[in-house]
């Protein structure tokens, strides 16, 4: 999967890069008071391009782990949900406390689920840098450039 990322910090033992979500929580409507689901995730990359602290680089990551966390998203939380309401049904409690506690179950897991997503996130092995996109240096002198046309 390629995106892009900003380089954090650059050195010659680890380049630490700050990626924008782009998908997966970019239609959920709580994006922005989630938790869970972080806008931005900071993870290490290989750089063999050279990339310097500020640069905007191209990225890719494996694709080895969607189908992974896609079932830990939405397999797992069903699963548990169903076997919650085999369990608790054996006990006799009344339909609506059954019905509240499988729903508890689920959003349980699926939270744990989201959280451990975004745990391993943030420890992406195999993501290396492919491109420089633009340099900061770049970056720096389009800054000063717009400043100067608004001075004049």
């Amino acid at each position: 999967m390629l995106q892009k990322a900003t380089v954090i910090k650059a050195d010659h033992l680890s380049t630490v890069i700050s990626v924008m979500r782009t998908s997966g929580c970019d239609k959920c409507t709580l994006t922005e008071s989630c938790v869970l689901c972080k806008k931005n995730i900071q993870t290490e990359a290989v750089n063999n391009v050279g990339a310097e602290e500020g640069d905007i680089v191209s990225i890719e990551s494996p694709d080895q782990n969607i189908l992974l966390y896609a079932a830990m998203i939405f397999v797992f939380p069903i699963i548990s949900a169903f076997i919650g309401y085999a369990v608790l049904e054996k006990f006799n409690i009344a339909d609506i406390y059954l019905n509240f506690t499988v729903v508890g179950i689920f959003l349980l897991f699926f939270f744990v689920s989201c959280y451990i997503m975004n745990r391993n996130a943030q420890k992406n092995e195999g993501v290396i840098i492919t491109e420089i996109i633009s340099a900061s240096s770049e970056i720096d002198i389009d800054k000063e450039e717009i400043q100067n046309e608004a001075n004049n």
